[in-house]
Formats: C-alpha cells, sequence, structure tokens
C-alpha cells in the first residue's frame, strides 16, 4: 500500500482513511487463511461531489496497480476516539463497497 494513496484523494477530494482489510481466501478450503485488501473511506469535501469510481480511477492512474486501494466507499464521517484519533476498528465497510 502507497502512503500516496491518502495523499492524492486527500489533496483533491477531502478526508480519507486507508485500512488494510482482512478477508477469508475462498480458494483453499483445506487450510483457510486470510487475504488483505487495501480499502479507502472517504469524507468528501464540503461542496466536492465524486463517486466511488471517479475516486479509484483517479488513484488508479497515479499509482502502480499493487498500490491503490481495491474498495473505496463514501462515508459522511468517521468515527474519533477523545483524542481526535480516527477508530479504525469502528469503521464499516459497507456491502455496496466491493473491489473495483
Amino acid at each position: 500500500m502507497s502512503a500516496l494513496a491518502p495523499e492524492l484523494l486527500r489533496e483533491r477530494h477531502g478526508a480519507v482513511l486507508v485500512l488494510r482489510l482482512n478477508r477469508p481466501d475462498a480458494s483453499n478450503a483445506l487450510t483457510p487463511t486470510l487475504l488483505q485488501d487495501i480499502g479507502a473511506a472517504v469524507v468528501l469535501k464540503s461542496g466536492a461531489d465524486a463517486s466511488p469510481a471517479e475516486l479509484s480511477a483517479y488513484v488508479k492512474a497515479r499509482l502502480a496497480a499493487y498500490k491503490y486501494p481495491r474498495r473505496v466507499w463514501l462515508t459522511e464521517s468517521l468515527p474519533k476516539g477523545p483524542t481526535g484519533k480516527i477508530l479504525r476498528r469502528e469503521v464499516t465497510i459497507p456491502p455496496e463497497a466491493d473491489p473495483t
């Protein structure tokens, strides 16, 4: 995962959180393992208008194939703790955030 992905989205579209997402590997039933995907939860700047597909295409055009987020979704806000840090474990991934 590239550190540039969140910066590219932040500079153009707003706040962003990039996560590593664990998912089961369905291809190997004998020895179940977890695979990792990269996802981005994006809070758009006020007045900004973009779809998850547009955001994904924007980052894909600027990063190598293995560095861009596979799942991108829009959210109203990101959960934060008392110190203002984003609580990654409380971020929910919507079912429509399919890999792009």
